[in-house]
């Protein structure tokens, strides 16, 4: 699994059916949790910010357990390059707090009608604009789709594409939307402080309950 410990899938209503009885493997050995996220969806339904705050539901879940989280999309696959077998060798050279690590993605479209979209995809471009990340907990307040919304220190590191990449292999125009800046700043603004309650109330139980068995 190329160094990666723990999986949490993100479901969102239309990708449920069949979702447990695929994974269960994976769930009886605790390798996988799925959340079930955004029964309905928000007035217009847009889809980056049901992205967005599930991302970033993850990220205050994990504080007191993980050290690192990578975001990825179930249509894009880790590329590892230069000989290496896991992604922990770039996490140590990277390792410090606020380290955010971005991996530039490859674009495979679809071009027949196959069902597996891996077997009739043809390479289309490298997409530079649209980076997914690696992202350690600690130092990171809020993250988007792309890139992490809080100023941090240091700045993202680009990743080379030659030792790691993610290529995406994508459904060609199956989404055309559009977003409204201030409305998407309105949000993130809101989704922090949320979130920033939420962590507070959830570490004090966790110090509460271990006073108690203390």
């Amino acid at each position: 699994m190329i160094g990666v410990d723990h999986f949490y899938l993100y479901s969102t209503p239309g990708t449920r059916e069949g979702l447990q009885h695929t994974l269960r493997p994976y769930l009886d050995n605790g390798l996988v949790t799925v959340k079930p996220w955004m029964t309905h969806y928000w007035p217009g339904d847009i889809v980056p910010y049901r992205q967005i705050t599930a991302q970033n539901d993850c990220l205050y879940s994990v504080k007191d357990h993980a050290k690192w989280i990578i975001y990825i999309d179930l249509d894009e696959y880790v590329y590892l390059g230069a000989g290496l077998r896991t992604i922990k060798p770039i996490l140590q050279e990277h390792d410090r707090v606020g380290a955010v690590l971005l991996m530039q993605s490859v674009k495979f479209e679809r071009e027949c009608n196959k069902r597996l979209i891996i077997e009739c995809t043809g390479r289309a471009s490298l997409d530079l604009l649209r980076p997914k990340m690696l992202v350690r907990v600690d130092g990171t307040r809020l993250v988007s789709v792309h890139k992490p919304v809080n100023p941090i220190k240091p700045a993202p590191t680009v990743l080379k594409i030659t030792v790691i990449r993610l290529n995406h292999y994508r459904q060609r125009g199956k989404f055309n939307r559009t977003e409204d800046a201030s409305l998407k700043e309105l949000a993130a603004a809101e989704l922090a402080r949320r979130l920033a309650v939420r962590y507070a109330h959830q570490r004090k139980e966790h110090q509460q309950a271990g006073s108690k068995r203390a």
